[in-house]
């Protein structure tokens, strides 16, 4: 009904237009990011350097986070160090769990 329309008749524009766009920039960043890491994960890292870049483009903040350092960790050892490292770290991070609790 009427009462959900988004649109500010008023202004003539939508209602927290700001705060939506930054919210798809948001997510959209995100979409890249993790196609970023599980193409990297199946072994096509030559996706990677475009993805990344489009989503650090749309949020920036994304280059601070844990999960940025670790894709940027993975791709500095390569696809096949990483898939022999991996299950190793997977114990590790288990075990380290487990101790915390």
């Amino acid at each position: 009904g009427s009462e959900m329309c988004i649109r500010d008749r008023d202004e003539g524009r939508v209602e927290n237009a700001d705060e939506l766009q930054c919210l798809a920039y948001s997510a959209l960043a995100d979409m890249a990011f993790w196609s970023a890491s599980r193409a990297f994960d199946a072994g096509h890292a030559e996706q990677c350097p475009e993805l990344l870049e489009f989503a650090s483009k749309l949020r920036p903040e994304l280059r601070n986070s844990q999960s940025w350092r670790r894709l940027q960790w993975k791709r500095k050892i390569g696809h096949f160090s990483w898939k022999v490292l991996e299950p190793v770290v997977s114990l590790y991070r288990s075990l380290r769990s487990i101790g915390a609790k």
